[in-house]
């Protein structure tokens, strides 16, 4: 997005993005922030941002990014999804179903066979890095399971794409698409004198929006 004039950063978790869009507001920079809800965390913080932001902040009204995509994902594509574009990772995010379904299955369509109703949430549980109940003695194992699918920068990347190669837009789209919009208007000013979003006059160029 770069060379559009937007730029992207993790912001390394919920609290520390909050705290992150918290300070740029303070400091009267130009910027969008795009979390997930988290259960409803900090209320109050979350909606004072809000406030200053307006459609520039992105939270799902329920739930995280990979359940809304996980959700939107047809029965037919689960597969698809959960291999890996480079082929380095399938094989070890299929091991991560299996542990957690206790099953010896080796391939996909196994898996999937002696999972049945099992299937969709066990991948989201793994996607996410959830511990199953009964299981806290091997939390590490299991909370790292996130990063063998989708929650890291390679893996964020990842899954945007397959928004599009799996043809999830269109149900994620009247959700979205009103952010999207307000970052592409954002930008238009560009080389224009601005104000920022507490006030602040900002010049924006096309490499700092």
């Amino acid at each position: 997005m770069s060379h559009f004039g937007v730029h992207i950063s993790n912001g390394g978790g919920h609290e520390y993005t909050l705290e992150l869009l918290e300070a740029l507001k303070s400091g009267g920079l130009s910027f969008g922030g795009f979390a997930d809800d988290e259960n409803g965390k900090h209320p109050t913080r979350w909606k004072a941002l809000e406030e200053v932001l307006g459609g520039l902040l992105f939270r799902w009204p329920k739930g995280c990014l990979e359940e809304k995509v996980f959700g939107a994902t047809l029965e037919g594509k689960l597969e698809a999804l959960m291999t890996d574009t480079l082929g380095d990772r399938t094989g070890m995010r299929r091991q991560t179903l299996a542990l957690r379904l206790g099953l010896e299955a080796k391939t996909f369509a196994e898996l999937a066979t002696a999972a049945g109703d099992r299937l969709r949430p066990s991948m989201l549980e793994a996607a996410l890095g959830t511990v199953p109940a009964g299981r806290e003695e091997d939390k590490g194992t299991y909370k790292s399971d996130g990063g063998t699918w989708f929650k890291s920068l390679g893996g964020g990347r990842e899954l945007a794409g397959k928004v599009f190669t799996l043809v999830l837009w269109p149900s994620l789209k009247p959700q979205l698409l009103p952010f999207c919009n307000s970052v592409r208007s954002a930008r238009t000013c560009r080389n224009e004198r601005c104000l920022g979003p507490s006030g602040a006059a900002i010049r924006r160029t096309a490499r700092r929006d």
